[in-house]
């Protein structure tokens, strides 16, 4: 993501008056998003995290589809490769090459959807932790007013220099 700020999550963050999905300003409308810390594991209950952002009501709509689809593809590889496993490759190759392909099959499309993300980034995101919680912007710009108004230090963007 081209802006990414952490902040501490018992910190309430503070957003720009615009929406974070188009940038128009001062937007009529604020959504909820809610976000669980992945390395919480098994505990369902432990790792939630929710915020109000400001976002027009069309932008709404569209961001939280986007989320839907966002777990609904995810669910649809897996399902996929399975099904396919199950269906037409376990009667011809059984044991470890059917597992194998299903495997390979998974890795394909989950890579597919990580390379989509990369060139096609959502417009906000936000990625809870223990301690912190990592707030990622499409908009550079609005990300640099998020972390001055949050006395926040901007994390530079994904850059790689080989060393020598």
């Amino acid at each position: 993501m081209p802006g990414s700020v952490t902040l501490p999550r018992w910190l309430p963050p503070a957003f720009p008056d615009r929406c974070l999905v188009c940038g128009a300003a001062t937007p009529e409308n604020t959504t909820r998003l809610v976000a669980r810390d992945g390395l919480q594991g098994a505990a369902l209950w432990a790792g939630w995290f929710t915020t109000r952002i400001p976002c027009c009501r069309p932008c709404a709509r569209r961001f939280h589809a986007w989320r839907a689809w966002s777990i609904a593809r995810t669910l649809a590889i897996a399902g996929g490769s399975l099904a396919f496993g199950i269906v037409v490759l376990l009667p011809r190759y059984p044991g470890w090459v059917c597992g194998l392909t299903v495997l390979g099959l998974c890795i394909l499309g989950f890579a597919v959807v990580f390379v989509w993300n990369r060139f096609f980034p959502p417009a906000f995101d936000l990625d809870p932790h223990a301690h912190t919680v990592e707030y990622e912007f499409r908009d550079a710009n609005l990300a640099r007013e998020f972390a001055e108004l949050n006395g926040a230090v901007e994390e530079p963007p994904d850059t790689y220099t080989p060393a020598t």
